[in-house]
């Protein structure tokens, strides 16, 4: 007879009583507990408990033809296939998450980020559904993978799950979480977790990557500032030559003008200040060449009667710049004028001369020669005046030529 104070009879609590007492099995509660979709908890435990379908347990039940890895020449354990593969130890590498020896849970992997337990969890579990896809893509697919390819695939499973509103989502407020708690927990795993992922994906080979580009770039700028500061010297020994240059011309041209510049505004730039010098001396140099060339032009007439004055100063000034006296040249083409001019009027006095004696200049003294020389002074300028020729007002030299 049933008594009233008795529980009510369930199923559940009649094989409570009649199963023996079993320790709690803590992977299926840390699998179960994962706020993931349910393949990936069921997937999780078979990992924890070595029961997953790896061609190791494949071949001791005789479905699979060998037992060796697909990827790598060792018995493809659950072991060997999430944690001493090459692809599963440079995943890991990447999280810098150190593979403990010997047999362990994967509960017990160390998070490399002082998250709560549940993030880590749920974080482990990704990857190693990433590593499973990934290995039955080599096997299936012939499609090899890489450490970053498995990281970016976990952190779009999760970035899936938390969209679709798995049971990743579900609230369960339980051990004692307040409401807001709860509610913190039930938003921030996946998405906490991608940014986890995506750090550390991002601190393997993208980061490398990236180092890389960055030592390239500093190659290049330290190339392009060694390229500038050659540039610099090449420059600066230009103007060095340029000025010194500059001062060589202004200081020939001082010494064949004697004539110096002060400039009134320097700018304190040795270079453009001896510009401004030699535009000075050059300033100064066409205004005297301009001056010489109209009193050559003027001259020319009367030292080359039979000749073309050139087009050009710098002819112009050869012509005059010869080995002969020009100057005691026409001085004494005059001096033959003046005496054939003499002669002629002489001739016209109707006067009777010896010329021959006259001619005879061996007879003549000089002291006698200039006295008969000042004396006729005061006949000459009738004659010039004869002749059409208006006299300097300078007088005129007393020194014989022959």
């Amino acid at each position: 007879m049933a008594s009233p104070a008795a529980p009510r009879f369930s199923s559940r609590e009649a094989y409570r009583l009649l199963s023996p007492v079993h320790p709690r099995d803590v992977s299926a509660c840390r699998s179960w507990a994962l706020r993931l979709p349910s393949k990936l908890k069921i997937f999780a435990y078979l990992i924890d408990n070595y029961r997953l379908s790896t061609r190791a347990n494949l071949f001791y039940k005789s479905y699979a033809p060998t037992d060796v890895c697909a990827d790598f020449p060792e018995v493809d354990t659950c072991r060997h296939l999430f944690f001493d593969c090459c692809l599963a130890r440079d995943t890991w590498g990447c999280l810098c998450v150190p593979i403990p020896t010997g047999s362990f849970s994967i509960w017990e992997l160390p998070a490399p980020l002082a998250v709560p337990a549940a993030i880590w969890h749920a974080g482990v579990a990704a990857i190693l559904w990433g590593l499973w896809k990934a290995r039955n893509g080599l096997v299936f697919n012939v499609r090899p993978a890489s450490s970053t390819m498995v990281l970016r695939r976990v952190g779009d499973d999760l970035a899936l799950w938390s969209r679709s509103g798995s049971d990743v989502n579900k609230s369960s407020i339980a051990d004692g979480q307040t409401g807001e708690e709860a509610g913190e927990a039930q938003a921030s795993p996946p998405c906490r977790y991608i940014v986890i992922i995506s750090q550390y994906d991002l601190n393997h080979e993208y980061v490398k990557a990236k180092a890389a580009g960055v030592e390239e770039l500093q190659k290049k700028l330290k190339d392009a500032t060694a390229a500038l500061d050659e540039h610099k010297a090449a420059q600066a020994s230009r103007e060095e030559g340029i000025l010194k240059r500059l001062k060589t011309q202004s200081r020939r041209t001082f010494v064949q003008t004697n004539q110096d510049f002060d400039l009134t505004n320097p700018v304190d730039d040795p270079v453009l200040d001896a510009l401004s010098y030699l535009e000075l001396h050059g300033s100064e140099i066409r205004e005297g060449v301009s001056n010489a060339n109209a009193v050559l032009s003027a001259l020319f007439p009367y030292f080359f009667p039979k000749k073309e004055e050139p087009a050009t100063f710098l002819n112009l000034a050869k012509m005059f710049n010869t080995p002969e006296d020009l100057g005691l040249k026409m001085r004494q083409e005059n001096m033959k004028v003046a005496v054939e001019n003499t002669v002629a009027l002489v001739a016209d006095s109707r006067q009777t001369i010896d010329w021959m004696k006259v001619g005879d200049t061996e007879q003549i003294e000089q002291s006698r020669w200039k006295s008969l020389i000042k004396a006729a002074k005061p006949n000459t300028k009738k004659i010039l005046a004869y002749l059409g020729i208006k006299p300097a007002s300078t007088p005129s030299s007393s020194r014989p030529e022959v």
